[in-house]
Order: C-alpha cells, then sequence, then structure tokens
C-alpha cells in the first residue's frame, strides 16, 4: 500500500498564524485520499488543543521568541538550539512532502531544517507587512503565498511568489453567498473580538462606548440618535476580563453575550452586522470574506507596524473605519458606531467593499501550489547528518 503523503505545517503561535494553516490543511485533506498533517509549534497548551481538535498532530517544541534574547540570552540561545535539533529529528522520522512555515518565531528552526534537507517549502504571509520570519527565511523557501497583492518588506528576489489571499476555513468561506438581508433578519449585531488571549484596549474603548450610547448626554434635541439596546451585543473578551465585562454589562442592564473566545465564529460572522476587533491580518480576511464591515483599533506596537498598515488597507477600500488607541479612543470609538448605526446606506456600502476583498478560495489556491510542488506524492528524501 502507497504510504500516506505527509505535510508539516511550522510555527502558529497565535490564532493568526495557526487558523490559516488548519484552512490550507483542511483543503489537502479534501484532494488527498491518503495524507498525514502534523504541525509543528509552540509550547503554548491553546495550541496544542486547537491543532488535536481538528484531528491533527501536534508536535513542540521549546522555542523562545527573540524578545527573550534581551531578558535572558542564555536560555535563548539553549532552547532555540533544542529547538533545532528537535525539528530536525522530526523531519527525519516524519520525511515530509513539503513544510510549510505559518509565520512566527516557531516556524524558524522547522523551516531551516527543511532547507537543508532539501525538502520543499513554502511560507505564508498573512500580513501587508512581511514578517520577520518571513524575511529571514525567504531565501530558502521553495515558494512564498502572500494575502496581498502588495506586500511591504524585502525578500530574496529569486523565490517563487503568489497572491493567494489569507487562508480561511471552509465553513467560513462557505458564507460567502451570505445575505445582507437574512444576516439582518432580527437586531442588528455587533461583534466584538478582543482576541483569543482578550485586549484590554479593545474591551474598554469597545464598552466605554457602548455605555455613552445606552446612557447619552442629550444633546440640543434631547434624543439620542442611536438605541444600542435594541442590538445584539457579542463580546469575546479574552480569558483575563471576561468576568469583569460580563459583570458590566450587567450593570448597566444590557444583554450582551459574552465569552472568553467563542469556538462557533463561522454563526458570530454569519449574524454580524458590524465588527469591533484589532487589525490581525487572518480575522480581518475571516471578515471580508463575509462582508462584515469592521471598525479596526490596530495594535500600536505591533511588529512592522503591520496592523495599522493591515488596517488602512482595509479603510482605504471603504471597507473599514480605523480607530487608533489614544488618549480620546472611547470618544471615537462612539462616533464610530453611532455614525455606521444611523446610515444604513454607508453600512451596506462598506459591506459590499468588504466583500469585494474577500478571498473565500484562499485555502483550496494554496492547496493546489502545495500540490504541484510536490507532484501530489509522498517523496523519499536524504537524510541529513
Amino acid at each position: 500500500m502507497e504510504k500516506a503523503a505527509t505535510y508539516v505545517f511550522a510555527g502558529g503561535a497565535s490564532g493568526g498564524h495557526l487558523f490559516p494553516g488548519l484552512a490550507v490543511a483542511e483543503e489537502l485533506r479534501a484532494r488527498q485520499q491518503r495524507i498525514k498533517i502534523v504541525f509543528i509549534g509552540s509550547e503554548r497548551g491553546i495550541e496544542r488543543e486547537i491543532v488535536r481538535e481538528h484531528n491533527c498532530q501536534h508536535e513542540p517544541l521549546p522555542v523562545e521568541p527573540s524578545t527573550m534574547f534581551r531578558r535572558n540570552p542564555v536560555r535563548f540561545l539553549w532552547r532555540n538550539w533544542q529547538a533545532r535539533n528537535r525539528a530536525a529529528t522530526l523531519l527525519d522520522e516524519l520525511q515530509p512532502a513539503a513544510v510549510i512555515g505559518l509565520g512566527g518565531f516557531a516556524s524558524v528552526p522547522v523551516v531551516m531544517a527543511a532547507s537543508s534537507r532539501n525538502i520543499p517549502t513554502a511560507l505564508l504571509e498573512q500580513n501587508i507587512v512581511s514578517g520577520r520570519a518571513t524575511r529571514w527565511l525567504s531565501s530558502r523557501a521553495s515558494m512564498i503565498c502572500h494575502s496581498f497583492d502588495k506586500t511591504y518588506g524585502r525578500l530574496a528576489s529569486g523565490t517563487a511568489t503568489f497572491v493567494t489571499g489569507n487562508p480561511v476555513g471552509k465553513q467560513i468561506a462557505d458564507l460567502r453567498h451570505r445575505s445582507q438581508a437574512t444576516a439582518r433578519h432580527a437586531a442588528p449585531t455587533l461583534l466584538i473580538l478582543g482576541g483569543s488571549q482578550g485586549a484590554t484596549a479593545v474591551n474598554k474603548m469597545a464598552f466605554g462606548a457602548i455605555e455613552r450610547l445606552h446612557q447619552p448626554v442629550l444633546g440640543a434635541t434631547g434624543v439620542s440618535p442611536v438605541r444600542i439596546s435594541d442590538w445584539t451585543i457579542m463580546h469575546q473578551t479574552g480569558a483575563a476580563q471576561h468576568d469583569e465585562i460580563a459583570r458590566c454589562y450587567a450593570e448597566l442592564g444590557l444583554q450582551a453575550e459574552t465569552a472568553p473566545f467563542f469556538t462557533d465564529m463561522p454563526r458570530r460572522y454569519a449574524q454580524a452586522t458590524v465588527a469591533i476587533t484589532r487589525g490581525g491580518a487572518t480575522s480581518l480576511a475571516e471578515l471580508a470574506v463575509v462582508g462584515v464591515p469592521a471598525i479596526i483599533v490596530p495594535y500600536p506596537d505591533s511588529i512592522g507596524d503591520h496592523q495599522r498598515l493591515n488596517a488602512r488597507f482595509y479603510e482605504e477600500n471603504g471597507a473599514a473605519r480605523v480607530v487608533e488607541q489614544r488618549g480620546d479612543s472611547v470618544a471615537e470609538m462612539t462616533d464610530a458606531i453611532a455614525e455606521l448605526a444611523t446610515d444604513p446606506l454607508r453600512l451596506r456600502a462598506m459591506a459590499d467593499a468588504m466583500h469585494a476583498l474577500g478571498k473565500p478560495d484562499a485555502a483550496a489556491d494554496v492547496a493546489e501550489q502545495l500540490l504541484h510542488l510536490t507532484g501530489g506524492q509522498q517523496v523519499q528524501r536524504r537524510r541529513s547528518a
């Protein structure tokens, strides 16, 4: 019997890196009957849990991010030396047809070990600014799949590049034909995404704006233009702040569905009228496929300012409004929500613009490129000493 082809996905310490890899793995499984999927990543527990929920094997590495070098250079060098050796051992055991780097610090030792063994390697770049891992590894990669037509950051000139879009899961891709009328058959819905690990600033800005809209300072007419109590609110808070945020909604007398982390995102996206989110590329790609306009709060300290540049791309294309994280951010967030809630024509135009930016076939396109790269079959490769 023919041996199953093995594909190794490397990296994924954050959801923004991990979920595109899972989407591509899903497409590879749909195209090959005999296939083995292995994720090699960090030792973070949530990563292992998510990978196993998708029926994939997870192998952790004792890898440390580059920020550890300043705090403890000896630990950084020792742990990453261990990670490189562990990655090499795993690849020698697995003999994969290809290694797919998902970005992030955990992808580096695996892609480097694969390159030294002449294993085909592909890099997925989710952001409009090439990440450090992509830049470092570009000269070693067989191909790079970009999410945006224009990507900032110098890469190796001899590496094949493709614009595929950022892969999203099949359940989300299937929402590409969502009817805006169907999505709004009941109350309009505000979806707040504080991130899988929570984002204190987003939580405070969103709830602060909701509080102002629920208890408005009466203007000259004595009438508030927005009845936020008529909206359905779904708020993903992150684990650390969930109890506090839930209590604040209760004290305000507002019905809101809160959770540390929503595990049924396709349903949330299908129901959403507007989303408040960080500027992470994967969340924005998912919102684009479904056609949900966004109020984006870019993380101000993101590497290479990639979240702000991601956000500005969507804003410049009429699909989002950017609210910066600064002193008057609650007031600006209040204005942004009120503006969209009271202008249905603009809201619809933004939804259409967001939908036009979506790439629902990105995972399939990446999978096809990988199968072309590997010939669609397992290849026996030399072991490196």
